[in-house]
């Protein structure tokens, strides 16, 4: 559950921005970024239907970066708005999804009124704007971070998202375009990677590491308890082949094992795993405290 914001809070006093050297310096680091991840979960439990869109890593690319050109525009930093004509033409966005995959995810969205058309037009060149669970769902992910931040250092990000909505306008395309160019968040090693290009697997990644007891006291190994092929496949509305095969490259790689394979006993996440998960949340979250101070500014 989000904490509740400071009532009537001054826009403009300052909030320190961090890099990630300073970021893990902060006391409960770990715990925070792990709630993150099942606060994150919590909302695929809520829409399971918008967010298994956008849990692949590059379909979250491509969606952020349309979210960007779309609130640009509301803002007057672009008044091109969105189409998918200019979303294909996007550089930084070349390097981890194809014309084609970009052009089938918008038809997807389209389909289920995540994106809709504003006005009658060639398809191309007509501009899109996020439906309201897209902008939604947008304001909860950006207000979960900042109360993550505020938690960490008592600050009153949250608030004053809270008392200034067009905070999200000015800070989405600055995490966008920044998370897009940071190769350690678009392009994670190998342990992340495995989950966050599958269809289901970012969900899948932050419900795992959610699991684990920081902090973690040494050895290879972190415990999470039980993990039935069964209950993911309830849980996040897919095939059981589709679980099985995700598994199984955790497995291949030693990130993930059971005390009495294949499924039963208790499960448990290498310590490879958590650290690289962790350290790429920090990227994030570090990205956010500087889009935050930049976009309060506008205010």
């Amino acid at each position: 559950m989000m904490p509740a914001a400071a009532a009537n809070p001054d826009p403009f006093r300052p909030q320190p921005v961090y890099d990630l050297a300073s970021l893990f310096l902060l006391p409960n680091l770990e715990e925070t970024l792990t709630r993150i991840g099942r606060e994150l979960t919590g909302i695929h439990d809520e829409t399971p239907r918008v967010v298994h869109y956008v849990s692949d890593l590059r379909r979250w690319l491509i969606t952020q970066a349309a979210l960007s050109f779309y609130f640009d525009r509301l803002t007057g930093a672009d008044p091109g708005g969105l189409t998918v004509s200019r979303l294909l033409k996007l550089e930084p966005l070349k390097r981890y999804a194809s014309r084609n995959t970009i052009s089938a995810h918008f038809l997807q969205m389209r389909r289920f009124h995540i994106f809709t058309v504003e006005a009658p037009g060639d398809l191309r060149t007509r501009p899109l704007i996020p439906g309201d669970d897209a902008l939604r769902l947008i304001r909860a992910w950006l207000d979960e971070h900042l109360a993550a931040l505020d938690s960490l250092d008592g600050g009153s990000r949250l608030a004053v998202s809270q008392a200034h909505p067009a905070l999200l306008h000015h800070a989405q395309p600055r995490i966008a375009r920044a998370l897009l160019d940071d190769e350690s968040w678009s392009d994670p090693p190998e342990s992340v990677a495995i989950f966050t290009l599958s269809g289901m697997g970012s969900n899948l990644l932050h419900d795992l590491v959610g699991r684990v007891s920081f902090p973690h006291e040494g050895g290879r190994c972190c415990p999470i308890g039980p993990l039935r092929p069964r209950n993911l496949v309830a849980r996040y509305g897919v095939s059981r082949s589709q679980v099985i095969r995700l598994l199984a490259r955790a497995q291949h790689v030693g990130d993930l094992g059971w005390s009495e394979p294949p499924y039963g006993g208790d499960a448990w996440i290498s310590k490879r795993l958590a650290d690289a998960y962790l350290r790429w949340q920090a990227v994030k979250l570090a990205t956010i405290s500087r889009a935050f101070v930049e976009a309060q500014a506008l205010l």
